[in-house]
């Protein structure tokens, strides 16, 4: 931080900034050198307690946000952060860096996000939901997924427009068999997605959400599953998936799979690729690369691995 508050860097592009303490190093840094001295600051990571200080930084397409132990973002100092950073692509939040409850009226705009992440003990999905206006968004990741996150959002958009209309990806970790459960859930809260990623499978679970309990069609417009910690068990159950699935007209095109479950059911591949192309991808190295710290991936894995149950 000395060189970016006594010099500017002026192809600085990624920044991580996670002070110990938050008032000490505000006092000494320049703001506005801090602004005019990173011209070209794309990817950002700092901690709640540094967000009310920001300067206006309408280069950035990624921020990242960590929970800090002294404060939690305030709505008006989300609101600043989304006026200030116009051409936003990507927000990160880790853990409680964003607090809840917000007005019903709220809202918060970001014309041009596409990706919204949520890792971590965050306890306000559905309100950064409800408040969250993106129009542009493409994909959403909650990691860990747990039972209750949904629930007030799914109540919400059943009296209110859909948003997210054009969600086309969607990352969830559940790290419970009733969390799993819940997938039903989002389904119902984004029916317009076209690419799944679940990170840790629970064959029984799995199965049950996606043959539909009530033989209705989880995700209607599905076109691909990317899934990883999938054992011989897990490919049995996702054949009656696709049996499922082909049989109410909406078949998938396209499984991705880890290196690690391509390995492990190898014997079983030529038996899937019958019915769709089987790729290698792994849910954790998409995160990873814009992560800046990488901690994304322990969220999204969870190091829980269902195939032990």
């Amino acid at each position: 931080m000395q060189t970016i508050q006594s010099s500017p860097v002026p192809l600085l592009k990624y920044l991580v900034v996670h002070p110990t303490s938050v008032g000490h190093l505000i006092s000494k840094l320049q703001l506005r050198t801090f602004n005019q001295g990173i011209p070209v600051l794309s990817h950002l990571r700092v901690t709640s307690a540094m967000v009310p200080s920001l300067p206006c930084l309408d280069t950035l397409t990624t921020i990242h946000l960590a929970a800090s132990d002294r404060r939690s973002i305030t709505l008006a100092d989300f609101s600043a952060l989304s006026t200030s950073s116009p051409y936003l692509h990507t927000l990160a939040i880790f853990d409680n860096a964003i607090c809840g409850p917000w007005p019903s009226e709220a809202t918060i705009d970001f014309p041009s996000l596409r990706s919204l992440q949520i890792y971590g003990s965050f306890m306000s999905v559905s309100d950064l939901l409800r408040v969250v206006q993106a129009p542009r968004l493409e994909d959403l990741v909650i990691a860990p997924f747990a039972v209750n996150d949904l629930a007030d959002y799914r109540e919400y958009i059943s009296q209110s427009f859909p948003k997210f209309t054009g969600l086309k990806s969607i990352t969830l970790s559940p790290v419970s068999t009733s969390g799993f459960a819940q997938l039903e859930e989002a389904a119902e809260c984004f029916p317009t997605v076209e690419l799944v990623m679940i990170p840790n499978i629970h064959a029984d679970s799995f199965r049950d959400v996606f043959t539909g309990a009530n033989a209705d069609v989880v995700w209607p417009s599905l076109r691909a599953l990317a899934l990883r910690n999938v054992d011989c068990k897990s490919v049995e159950k996702l054949l009656a998936v696709l049996a499922f699935r082909e049989a109410a007209g909406r078949p998938l095109e396209t499984l991705y799979l880890d290196h690690h479950s391509i390995q492990r059911v190898s014997s079983m591949l030529p038996l899937l690729r019958r019915s769709l192309d089987v790729a290698e991808f792994d849910v954790w190295a998409t995160l990873l690369g814009g992560d800046l710290l990488q901690d994304a991936a322990h969220f999204v894995g969870n190091d829980f691995d269902f195939s032990s149950y």
